[in-house]
């Protein structure tokens, strides 16, 4: 199971149980300090690939210097006039790049949000039948202020969780077993230090690896480092200058879930070199403890081993690689590992075809049989059709492969705001 979350499973009335209501706190505190920031008067997703038109830091287009979430005034000219499909043959920036189509936002803040449909098709095999199923897999709302030396970020949104589901638990505010719970993925305070130094304080992306909009990718379950739910609270520091890139945290939990003996910490990070200016690679690493463990299903201390290297090249325009591999060692666990390589070629401007290998051996547990993903590598394969259609509206289509025959269809529609 991917959540940590064992506290109460109460639902939702009028008052809240006082676990919810600590958790409600920490979230409502962080964006206290976004909206009351954003009051005082003054004067897309991440995509690596984009390597293959030169970005290479990802703090040029969002407010996250790792990237990912609320974009920045050159995300969102960079989404019409980059990342888009072209219809008009224009060359200027229009009021698509706006907020909402036609706002001008303030100079100090930025706001967005994104409403991700996901539709999944799971062909018959042998063990089950054919289903098919939708969903709404994001509906969130991004906010950020950047007032020189301090800045803030946060989302809050809502999801619907499904009895069974292991993900968006570890992102609840409000607690419910199934049915739609309020979340917030992050909440943060940073004081820039200048010289493309920046401190942030608050529940954060883990900075660890290659991050793409794959959440459910082998590596990013493995690492337990992925941004549907996985972030933590804590520090961390980041340096985006010259070829270097690269962010270390100090994890001092996930507060939104209870009780304290499955909260993990230690520390993450990665650090990230410009060989040319189409090759980057870098290095990775996470050490994380706590006192029981409940996606190893464990009631002693765990300790979770990270450690790896990444890689992104763009040989062409058209051709964007990007790979990564993670030695793992959990406690109670052999030695494992997990990683990734992917291919995506632009055939237009905003059309996309992709194709993901991915490899995930978590290592066997102690006293028990080798299993796929547990003393035998698993491994999946992913084909993929991405069309940015419209400035801040895109559609994709993947097909899945597994190993033992799995064959998965999954189609999603994603607006962005």
């Amino acid at each position: 199971m991917k959540s940590a979350v064992v506290s109460d499973t109460h639902g939702c009335p009028s008052w809240l149980p006082r676990p919810a209501r600590v958790r409600l706190g920490w979230a409502l505190f962080g964006w206290a300090l976004v909206l009351c920031v954003m009051a005082w008067p003054r004067d897309a997703q991440a995509y690596a690939w984009m390597i293959r038109h030169g970005y290479t830091k990802c703090d040029t287009c969002h407010t996250d210097p790792s990237g990912g979430e609320t974009l920045n005034h050159m995300g969102r000219v960079q989404s019409e006039t980059l990342l888009s499909t072209d219809w008009g043959g224009h060359d200027t920036v229009t009021s698509d790049a706006k907020l909402l189509y036609s706002l001008d936002e303030p100079d100090h803040w930025r706001g967005g949000g994104a409403v991700r449909v996901m539709s999944l098709y799971t062909l018959k095999n042998k063990e089950a039948p054919s289903e098919f199923r939708w969903f709404p897999m994001q509906m969130d709302l991004y906010g950020g202020a950047d007032y020189g030396f301090l800045k803030f970020g946060g989302s809050f949104g809502l999801g619907k969780i499904r009895q069974g589901s292991q993900y968006m638990r570890a992102a609840q505010v409000t607690r419910t077993d199934e049915g739609y719970a309020l979340l917030s993925r992050s909440h943060w305070v940073g004081f820039d230090l200048g010289n493309n130094w920046l401190v942030r304080l608050g529940r954060l992306n883990l900075p660890f690896g290659v991050r793409t909009s794959e959440h459910t990718l082998l590596v990013r379950q493995s690492t337990h480092t992925d941004r549907e739910s996985d972030q933590q609270h804590g520090a961390a520091i980041s340096y985006s200058g010259g070829r270097f890139r690269g962010e270390g945290m100090f994890v001092a939990g996930n507060f939104q879930i209870a009780p304290d003996d499955y909260r993990k910490r230690g520390f993450t990070g990665y650090l990230e070199y410009l060989l040319e200016p189409n090759l980057a690679v870098g290095i990775d690493t996470l050490i994380l403890t706590s006192g029981k463990d409940a996606d190893e299903g464990r009631t002693q201390r765990t300790i979770n081993h990270a450690h790896g290297v990444t890689a992104r090249y763009s040989p062409m325009t058209q051709l964007a690689v990007l790979g990564e591999l993670d030695v793992l060692k959990i406690s109670g666990r052999k030695l494992g590992y997990a990683g990734f390589a992917t291919g995506d070629y632009e055939l237009k401007q905003g059309l996309h075809l992709a194709a993901t290998a991915e490899v995930a051996n978590n290592g066997r547990k102690e006293d028990a049989e080798p299993a796929p993903g547990a003393g035998e590598m698993t491994y999946n394969l992913w084909l993929t059709c991405q069309w940015f259609a419209l400035t801040h509206l895109d559609f994709r289509a993947d097909a899945v492969l597994s190993k033992g025959g799995g064959k998965v269809i999954e189609a999603q529609a994603h607006m962005y705001f």
